[in-house]
């Protein structure tokens, strides 16, 4: 295959690469942030079609259980182990999945309530359509899901 010379090299150095250093690097801002996760945006803008975001989690993060609209979220597992919760419009749990072990990735469907908790320091790769939104209040549960306590 041949290189166009003149876009080549340009488009190789906008690359973005997530590294061993780059993961202990957000894992350490992990470490102090209140929220006890961080992320590095790989799109530009989050008015892009697809965002996608490296998120560091330490397991006393609390992702509440949510659900997103009308959009697909893909997460894959790079580093750690998470668990993802999976829950019926009651709150009941209809699936479970530890990322890192049974599975490395999944694509949840627009609308499924969902939720992970870490049960280790860990990195994932998330991958859903844009443009971003905040979460709304009627795609926030009525439940709260999993959470790390819950596990313990």
């Amino acid at each position: 295959m041949g290189c166009d010379s003149g876009s080549a090299p340009r488009k190789i150095l906008q690359m973005k690469m997530i590294t061993p250093a780059l993961a202990a690097e957000l894992l350490a801002k992990a470490a102090v942030a209140p929220r006890r996760r961080t992320h590095f945006n790989l799109h530009d803008s989050t008015d892009e079609p697809i965002n996608r975001l490296a998120v560091a989690v330490l397991p006393e993060s609390r992702f509440p259980a949510h659900r997103h609209s009308g959009k697909w979220e893909l997460f894959t597992i790079l580093q750690g182990k998470m668990a993802l919760f999976l829950y019926d419009d009651a709150g009941n749990i209809i699936g479970r999945h530890t990322l890192g072990e049974d599975v490395y990735t999944v694509e949840i469907p627009a609308g499924v309530w969902h939720n992970y908790v870490a049960l280790a320091p860990s990195l994932a790769l998330e991958v859903k359509a844009g443009p971003y939104e905040p979460l709304s209040p009627e795609d926030s549960a009525p439940f709260p899901g999993m959470m790390p306590e819950d596990l313990a």
